[in-house]
Order: C-alpha cells, then sequence, then structure tokens
C-alpha cells in the first residue's frame, strides 16, 4: 500500500539522511528545512516518483475558461 511505503520512506530517507515528518515538494526544491544539497533532494523526489508509479496512481488536468465555466456550472453545482 502506498500509504505505507510513504511513511517507510520518509522515516528512513536515504542513508545518512534523518527521518522527515512530511514531503512538500515546496520544500524539497527550495531545500529550505532539510539542508540537503540539491542531488540528495532530487534522488528522494525520484524514488518517492517510484513508489507512486509502482503503486498506479495517475493524475491528469484539464481547463476550462472561466467565462466558460461560469455560463455551464450554475446552482447546486458551483458549491
Amino acid at each position: 500500500m502506498l500509504s505505507e511505503q510513504w511513511a517507510a520512506k520518509l522515516k528512513k530517507p536515504n542513508v545518512g539522511k534523518l527521518s522527515l515528518g512530511r514531503f512538500h515538494m515546496t520544500d524539497c526544491q527550495s531545500g529550505l528545512g532539510v539542508g540537503w544539497p540539491w542531488l540528495a533532494r532530487e534522488i528522494f523526489r525520484l524514488q518517492l516518483c517510484e513508489l507512486i508509479i509502482k503503486a498506479g496512481i495517475w493524475g491528469y488536468d484539464c481547463a476550462v475558461r472561466r467565462k466558460d465555466w461560469d455560463e455551464l456550472i450554475t446552482g447546486d453545482k458551483r458549491v
């Protein structure tokens, strides 16, 4: 299960690294809070991505012009 694997990876991120209470991409990109060099953060990020891929989780996105949204989505559907 992804949540168990994710928690285990945060507990033991990589050799010589202390456990993490959480992961946020903003922190990973900036290096704030962990003090890891860029390469260590990138390797860790890729390891987390692998967990997501192996779990079969995929995402997608789309966009709708605000004008069209406001015209088409009305009433209870807007909540």
